[in-house]
């Protein structure tokens, strides 16, 4: 089935997650026996979700004591939280009323969940709902957390938009809309953050943008011929999308440098 996220495994070199249409994520380590450098195996297979998981994702320890866990998002409404080892579920997060498609996490290790239901959920440390992230017209399609602790999410509206803890008075813990960033004319799939810069987004309108926090426009990068699914970001200055089109592209001060044909959809980078 198709593989629809992959994320890497931040203490352990090489290795990656992925989720897949066939209702599972899985774990890959390079395989020293293969002799070769895209040799690997899968170390664990988490099982339990009823639906496509669309993306896993890889939460390190937050002190000696702990754990590192795996975080799924599925078809199936929820997210679950896997023991790494034993890829046993840990926590299933049920607050969400359709898919849950997307999600990141906050630099002090809380989760924000994204999902068709047009909301994004903060979860506490402790995996309970803290706030719910209200404002989008239709499913929430990616998200991405920034190191401030504010929170971007983009949505099938067309819009992205950006979040941060709620003032004084407004109850602790609860975040509220900063600021709305119109640009694209269809659905926002993709956000990273650029550093020191602002952040890129990815569209069904077959485009990237990149963006400063501020509100500003800085760059529009065209050059895909079908929907955008996924972007990632390699510099301040470089950046990679997929795509229906069945490409990857290479993007340097907004120019496309590199285009790798690839047999099928690119759904992730």
């Amino acid at each position: 089935a198709d593989v629809r996220g992959v994320a890497g495994v931040s203490h352990l070199e090489g290795s990656f997650l992925t989720a897949s249409r066939d209702n599972t994520a899985k774990w890959w380590v390079r395989d020293p026996a293969s002799g070769s450098e895209i040799g690997y195996h899968c170390a664990q297979t988490f099982t339990g979700h009823a639906g496509f998981v669309y993306l896993a994702i890889y939460r390190p320890p937050l002190s000696p004591a702990e754990k590192g866990l795996v975080i799924t998002f599925s078809q199936d409404k929820s997210a679950i939280v896997w023991d790494e080892h034993t890829a046993q579920p840990l926590h299933v997060l049920n607050a969400h009323k359709n898919t849950v498609c997307c999600g990141d996490l906050t630099a002090g290790g809380q989760l924000v969940t994204g999902s068709w239901d047009h909301t994004a959920v903060l979860w506490s440390l402790d995996w309970k709902p803290q706030c719910t992230l209200q404002g989008h017209a239709q499913g929430v399609l990616s998200v991405c957390c920034l190191p401030d602790g504010r929170v971007l999410t983009g949505s099938g509206d067309k819009l992205v938009m950006l979040w941060g803890p709620a003032v004084l008075g407004a109850g602790g813990g609860q975040y509220e809309k900063r600021q709305a960033y119109a640009g694209h004319e269809d659905a926002v799939r993709g956000i990273a953050l650029v550093p020191h810069v602002g952040f890129v987004s990815a569209s069904n309108d077959m485009m990237v943008i990149l963006w400063a926090l501020t509100g500003e426009r800085i760059r529009t990068m065209a050059g895909h011929t079908n929907m955008v699914y996924s972007v990632c970001v390699l510099s301040a200055e470089e950046c990679v999308s997929g795509s229906e089109d069945r490409t990857v592209r290479v993007w340097r001060g907004g120019e496309c440098v590199q285009t790798i044909s690839v047999p099928a959809v690119v759904w992730h980078v």
